[in-house]
């Protein structure tokens, strides 16, 4: 996990736990006043803010997970133009990815079976295309 992330979470995690402080801060006040209006309108906005948070978070890990796939995609279609393996740095700098990024990527093709994890004769990782008939196909293809 990157450094941006962690203090991204950190921070929030931060606000959240002082937001809610202030919160029952607040909602003490409320009660002790009496005025029942102003509780319910209190809670029912921090009812929408809470759940506006919430749609917030599950939609960022939506477009997380969309975005991991395509790179995924890119990766193999990386890997056929060059006749099944790729290295991580050749492809962290042909997709411009972050290595520990790119790293990830091709441990979660590896994992689901697509690529295979070798270590060349030099020491090299190198990673290869397990379907052997899909290059073939796309090589005849390209010519």
């Amino acid at each position: 996990m990157g450094f941006k992330n962690q203090f991204f979470k950190v921070a929030s995690a931060i606000t959240g736990g002082v937001s809610s402080f202030v919160s029952v801060a607040v909602l003490g006040e409320f009660l002790g006043s009496g005025d029942i209006d102003l509780l319910v309108g209190v809670l029912s906005a921090g009812s929408i803010a809470a759940a506006s948070g919430w749609n917030t978070v599950r939609l960022h890990k939506k477009q997380k997970k969309e975005l991991f796939q395509k790179k995924q995609l890119d990766i193999l279609y990386l890997a056929a133009q060059h006749r099944g393996q790729l290295t991580p740095t050749q492809v962290a700098l042909q997709t411009n990815t972050p290595i520990d990024e790119t790293k990830e990527i091709l441990d979660s093709l590896s994992d689901a079976g697509v690529m295979e994890l070798q270590v060349s004769h030099k020491g090299n990782l190198v990673y290869t295309l397990t379907d052997e008939v899909f290059l073939e196909d796309y090589m005849e293809k390209i010519g």
